[in-house]
């Protein structure tokens, strides 16, 4: 005989960009950056039953800067078990939203930030590090994390660059 599923719950807001990984435990972690009073906070949030049922989400950093400023995260749980977060942090932005057909011309990007933070935990996630800025630019994206297996971390992401479609230029910063 079929059970019927439990109704869909609720975990996060699709602006709060949750990534699930599994923990060493077997655990399904999620984090996400959420305003909450006058500052960005990342919460944490656990299941232990492969997703259907999910902890209260717990807060495990507050930012000093005014909420809207912290974006992502990405996780990464390192060969160690410790979760890498790589977070991205809108220092200036004045472009608003625009849609394709409105692409910015190089010029609208100049002065604008849009820069990668990273923390990471002990392997029991008791302890956090404090954010550090680990690039300075204008990112579109943070593309996924991975380890390799000498232990170096590779972080893709996006970036603005002058050159366009019709002048594709030579390298990576021309």
């Amino acid at each position: 005989s079929l059970t019927a599923a439990n109704p869909p719950r609720v975990i996060a807001l699709m602006d709060e960009s949750p990534i699930v990984v599994r923990l060493p435990n077997r655990t399904l972690g999620a984090w996400l950056v959420k305003a909450s009073g006058e500052h960005d906070q990342v919460f944490e949030i656990l299941s232990t039953d492969n997703g259907r049922t999910w902890t209260t989400p717990r807060s495990i950093h507050v930012f000093s800067e005014k909420p809207g400023t912290f974006g992502g995260p990405e996780p990464l749980v390192d060969q160690n078990g410790e979760i890498h977060l790589f977070l991205v942090r809108v220092s200036k932005y004045t472009m608003g939203n625009r849609g394709e057909a409105e692409r910015p011309s190089f010029d609208d990007y100049k002065g604008n930030r849009i820069d990668i933070w990273h923390m990471k935990s002990n392997p029991a996630r008791t302890v956090w590090t404090k954010p550090k800025e680990i690039w300075t630019g204008y990112t579109g994206a943070l593309n996924s994390v991975l380890q390799m297996r000498s232990g170096r971390i590779l972080l893709p992401f996006s970036y603005f660059v002058k050159r366009n479609w019709r002048d594709r230029g030579k390298g990576f910063a021309e």
